[in-house]
């Protein structure tokens, strides 16, 4: 079964370009935030694959969309994501109704017959995921899709990180840190790899180990992240050489670790600039602001 992530890998392109790219054909626009060459490479494959989108038979349309969530899912980055979702969806004439559910719960039938398809923000049972497709489409959001059988539309990590670089680099900075905490989930560690490529790209010598933070946690709770964030900032004030730029994996780390600086005597951004992922509220209200990469 030919889908996005098909594509995306046989030309060496990010996901999210694909989507962008089909969704502009498809519309008559000129594809989004692509350059023309990448775009037509990208229409060009999908028609050598013969590549359509999974649409059911077309049935009469409820002008409604479920989002799917599941209990605990919310996190910093979701108001913005819920808030991108109804914006779009109210343009195209659409209501969208927010379910949430436990895991292992069987999607009620009044819900799939009342909706014309599914954005998924948390996954269902493999076998209740199947169930529903079989009868609506289904588009999984911020979600890898290792099976390949449904399409999905990821943040563009690479190109994110490599803004924030590239900007931290016209500001004068050569010397890049990083920040993340492990295990990594899947977008971090994108982010992460994003990281040394852009660095590389620039042909700088490659950042000094002791310059990137990836601490494991203990537990998932904040008073663990705020004294691996101690901890970091500890050893970059007793540094010679350290960096004058860091990237963070996500805007709550970058505002726990400013939070902090005062505490340690490092001046944010005199000292070190920082740049987050995610561009959540805080970031426009933490003092000084906070520099993010927005997810659209």
């Amino acid at each position: 079964m030919v889908t996005q992530k098909t594509i995306s890998r046989n030309i060496g392109v990010s996901q999210a370009a694909v989507s962008y790219a089909l969704t502009g054909y498809r519309n008559g626009s000129n594809g989004g935030r692509i350059s023309k060459e990448i775009r037509d490479d990208i229409i060009k494959e999908a028609s050598r694959l013969k590549y359509n989108p999974r649409n059911p038979p077309k049935k009469r349309k409820k002008q409604s969309i479920a989002l799917l969530n599941s209990f605990g899912r919310e996190g910093f980055w979701f108001p913005g994501l819920l808030k991108g979702i109804q914006d779009y969806a109210i343009e195209s004439s659409y209501l969208v109704t927010h379910h949430i559910f436990h895991v292992n719960d069987t999607l009620p039938e009044q819900l799939i017959s009342s909706v014309d398809g599914f954005v998924a923000v948390e996954l269902p049972r493999p076998e209740e995921l199947e169930r529903i497709a079989r009868h609506l489409p289904v588009v999984l959001l911020n979600i890898n899709d290792s099976s390949e059988k449904y399409d999905s539309i990821l943040p563009d990590h690479y190109n994110g990180i490599r803004k924030a670089v590239r900007h931290l680099y016209g500001l004068g900075h050569r010397k890049f840190g990083f920040f993340g905490v492990r295990d990594f989930p899947l977008h971090h560690a994108e982010r992460y790899g994003a990281y040394q490529q852009a660095v590389s790209e620039l042909n700088l010598p490659s950042p000094d180990p002791s310059w990137i933070f990836t601490p494991f946690r203990r537990e998932s709770s904040m008073n663990d992240l705020e004294l691996k964030i101690k901890e970091t900032l500890s050893s970059l004030k007793k540094m010679k050489d350290r960096p004058t730029a860091m990237i963070f994996a996500a805007d709550a780390y970058a505002l726990a670790f400013m939070r902090f600086a005062v505490d340690m005597g490092i001046n944010i951004p005199k000292d070190i600039s920082i740049v987050g992922f995610d561009d959540v509220n805080e970031c426009e209200s933490s003092m000084p602001s906070l520099s993010s990469i927005a997810q659209p």
